[in-house]
Parts: structure tokens; C-alpha cells; sequence
């Protein structure tokens, strides 16, 4: 994938979160979502950013083991992070109702989904 359709699509996924997270704010129980949505958009965007540029460079590596490495080690890495930006939001702010969670994993989902998508052009590249 390309640098420019990479961020071009990075830039539409990451807007239509936004305009999807103003919107449920105004929804009663969830209300408080903003400051874990934002916080936990601006991981993902980074975090895609840096296995887009990961992906490109595991795909053209000599190993060809390198692009599942980097797959595997994503997943756990993320699956810690997902861990404690939870825990640590929920120990910090302590809010009044569990709601938090359900942006939270949208944002996660959607992410995956769109890593997932880059890496699988990255591969088919590389062969």
C-alpha cells in the first residue's frame, strides 16, 4: 500500500470516529466518553502509523517469516495496551458507569479491522 492511499484512508476512518464519537456523546449514558475516545483514537492512529511503516519494511525483508512475527507481536501488544488504557482509565477517572468500554472497543475493532486490510495489501506485495 501506498504512503498516500495509506493515509488518505487513515484520515477518512479516523473522521468518521470522530463525527461517531461527538454523536454518542450527546447520548445520556454516554456522556463521559470523550477524554478515554479521543485518547484511545489517538493511540490507534499512531499505532497504525507505525505498523503501516513496520508492515512495508517486514514485507520487503528478505525473511518471509518477518510480516507474521510483526502480526503476532501486534496482536499481544495490542492486547496489553487495550488492557491497561482500560484499567488505567477506570482506576483514574473512575466513572459512573461501565459505557466507556463500548467506544472504546468500536475504536479497537474498526482499527483492527483497517490493520488487518493493510498488512494483507503489504503481503500480497511482497510476493
Amino acid at each position: 500500500m501506498e504512503s498516500s492511499a495509506f493515509f488518505k484512508q487513515l484520515s477518512i476512518i479516523s473522521f468518521v470516529l470522530i463525527i461517531f464519537i461527538l454523536a454518542l456523546s450527546y447520548l445520556g449514558p454516554f456522556n463521559a466518553i470523550l477524554p478515554i475516545s479521543y485518547a484511545s483514537l489517538a493511540f490507534f492512529v499512531i499505532l497504525s502509523v507505525a505498523v503501516f511503516y513496520l508492515g512495508n519494511a517486514a514485507a520487503r525483508s528478505s525473511d518471509k517469516n518477518r510480516l507474521t512475527q510483526l502480526i503476532i507481536i501486534l496482536v499481544f501488544f495490542k492486547l496489553f495496551s487495550c488492557l491497561f488504557i482500560i484499567i488505567a482509565y477506570d482506576r483514574m477517572f473512575q466513572p459512573q458507569s461501565n459505557y466507556y468500554v463500548l467506544p472504546f472497543f468500536l475504536i479497537y475493532i474498526v482499527f483492527t479491522i483497517f490493520e488487518v486490510n493493510m498488512l494483507t495489501k503489504a503481503n500480497r506485495l511482497s510476493q
